[in-house]
Formats: structure tokens, C-alpha cells, sequence
């Protein structure tokens, strides 16, 4: 009856990129489907047959109640990863081991990597300790957020000096005046710069209020990181209330 199902990979000079695979195709009678290359979804297909009848619809993109209700037919989705799913701690184990080794060999390898430096009008990341000491009530609110403790959750895992990893877990990275894979002392974890910009001109002259971002758009801040295949379905409206409160945002 020939393939009824094809599991590709990426072309090999594509294979490092941490982006969303390409979407289940039929091809005449096979359908062609690749699974995501970061361990961050999992490609499941369901082969419905009926009748002992081998030639398949594509339902891949058709949801439970819109079934063909006669004849064989396939569904192939890629489903995020999440704890809820479970581990395997023999896997499990292999594979902080295997991020041990690529986090000792990056922070020799790259000690010495700077962000670019500040541009022609000095502006630079400064880190939270600076911010808070005129915005102490925004600070109180950042520190029970889940970015105050974002690198951590990269260390807890060996993977703070992973470059896949590290953008989306300090302050200004790779940005002028900001942070680097090692060297970024004092821009760990979601700052608030991160969504306001660089603060050094803005404390050099806090009257000035277009040296610094003062009502970022939620849109601005989580487009870099919080997208697929890091995170499906991410709800930027029912995310944006929780990092806001008292002297940061939070509306009377």
C-alpha cells in the first residue's frame, strides 16, 4: 500500500535552529510530518484505520467534533512538553549530564564575550539594584514575580550558559550597554529593563521622561521570548496583571 506516514528531519544545515517545525502535509497518499528538533514539543500521529482501508484523510487540522465520520483517516500535531507529562529519571539524568557539559565548556569558551558597548549617547543597562532606589514599591512588586527568579530556573538545569537559553533570562542581552552569555553580573533574571529599556541616561536625569520607557506595551516585552517553540498559546492579557501592583501599572 506504500507509506502512509513520513517522519522528517530538518536539512542538515538547519538542524540548530529552535524554530516552529513545518505543519503536517499531505503529499498524494503519505503524509509528511516533522517533529519539532529541541525536545520542547513532541510530534504525536494517530492513524485511524476503518474497514481495514489503508488510503487516509488528513484531519490534522481539524478538531475532535469535525472528524470524518466514514473512512480511515490521520491526525499529526506536535504537543508542548510540560511537567504535567511526566519523566523519565534514567532520561532525565542523562540529559542534565549532557547540559553540564555544554555549560562547563561554554563558560570557558565564551568568559570573554561582551554585549556590544553603549552607543554614541552612553546609554547603558544598569540592573535592578539601580532602579529601586527610586522605584522601591515596583521593586516589591518585581521580587514575587516569576522573572525575579528566572535564571535560577537555568542554573537549576545547567543551563545558564546555554546559548538557546541564557537571551530569555537576563537583562539587555546582546543589546548595547547590556549583558552577555557569562558576563552579565548584575542583569540576571527579567529586569525591569527589559520592557523599559536602558536606564543609565533616564538616572542621569530622571526629569527627562523620554530617556526611558515609562508604559511599555505588553506586545514590546514578550514578543522575544515568550512565542513558539518555547511556549505555546501564551496569553499576553492574562499574563500582563501578574507582573503588575502597586507603583508598577496597577490601574486604582
Amino acid at each position: 500500500p506504500g507509506l502512509a506516514v513520513a517522519l522528517v528531519g530538518k536539512p542538515f544545515e538547519q538542524g540548530d535552529a529552535n524554530d516552529k517545525p513545518a505543519p503536517p502535509t499531505m503529499i498524494e497518499s503519505t503524509l509528511v510530518v516533522q517533529p519539532a528538533n529541541h525536545l520542547q514539543s513532541v510530534a504525536i500521529v494517530d492513524l485511524h484505520v476503518r474497514d481495514g482501508r489503508f488510503d487516509f484523510a488528513d484531519a490534522s487540522a481539524m478538531a475532535a467534533p469535525e472528524l470524518p465520520a466514514t473512512g480511515s483517516f490521520v491526525r499529526a500535531r506536535n504537543v508542548e512538553i510540560k511537567g504535567e507529562l511526566g519523566r523519565d529519571d534514567g532520561i532525565h539524568q542523562r540529559m542534565l549530564a549532557y547540559y553540564g557539559r555544554v555549560n562547563d565548556h561554554n563558560k570557558v569558551a565564551l568568559a570573554d564575550r561582551a554585549a556590544p558597548p553603549p552607543g554614541p549617547d552612553g546609554n547603558r543597562y544598569l540592573g535592578v539594584e539601580a532602579c529601586s532606589t527610586c522605584h522601591a514599591d515596583a521593586r516589591k512588586v518585581w521580587d514575587r514575580t516569576d522573572h525575579a527568579h528566572a535564571y535560577k530556573t537555568l542554573t537549576d538545569q545547567h543551563k545558564e550558559f546555554n546559548l538557546d537559553c541564557v537571551s530569555c533570562h537576563v537583562t539587555g542581552y546582546g543589546k548595547p550597554g547590556g549583558s552577555a552569555v557569562v558576563k552579565n553580573d548584575g542583569l540576571q533574571n527579567v529586569q525591569c529593563e527589559e520592557c523599559h529599556g536602558p536606564g543609565g541616561r533616564h538616572r542621569d536625569n530622571p526629569a527627562d521622561k523620554s530617556l526611558i520607557i515609562g508604559h511599555p506595551s505588553p506586545d514590546s516585552c514578550v514578543s522575544a521570548c515568550h512565542h513558539p517553540p518555547h511556549v505555546e498559546g501564551f496569553d499576553t492579557g492574562a499574563k500582563w496583571v501578574k507582573i503588575l501592583g502597586p507603583g508598577h501599572g496597577l490601574k486604582p
